[in-house]
């Protein structure tokens, strides 16, 4: 059974968080890539392994089904993270600067 896990994170730290999520992604990918090149070199080789490789393709897509999951994750949160700094940089665009206080030249001197 998979489960949302949230939790809070500095905003500094989350392209660092991210990349270790989506790093996830990347032992999975390698295996699935052996896996799928051997099985159909398998396949190439031996039409009778047909029914075994249906079953090695079918796995992988569910195996690629969790790395799009982790990939999606990744993408949202570095997405929520570009949003959020793109409106602090637009809010700090548009707040209103203090006029310039009056200098207080020439009052109470005898000039």
């Amino acid at each position: 059974m998979k489960v949302r896990v949230t939790y809070a994170t500095e905003l500094d730290s989350v392209p660092e968080r991210v990349a270790k999520i989506a790093e996830e992604s990347l032992l999975p990918l390698e295996g699935i890539r052996d896996l799928l090149s051997s099985s159909l070199d398998t396949l190439k080789k031996d039409k009778r392994s047909s029914f075994y490789i249906a079953d090695v393709i079918d796995r992988v897509r569910k195996q690629l089904t969790d790395v799009d999951q982790i990939l999606s994750d990744s993408h949202i949160l570095l997405k929520g993270y570009n949003d959020t700094i793109a409106g602090n940089l637009e809010q700090s665009r548009t707040i209103p600067q203090p006029p310039p206080t009056p200098s207080n030249e020439g009052f109470g001197s005898d000039e």
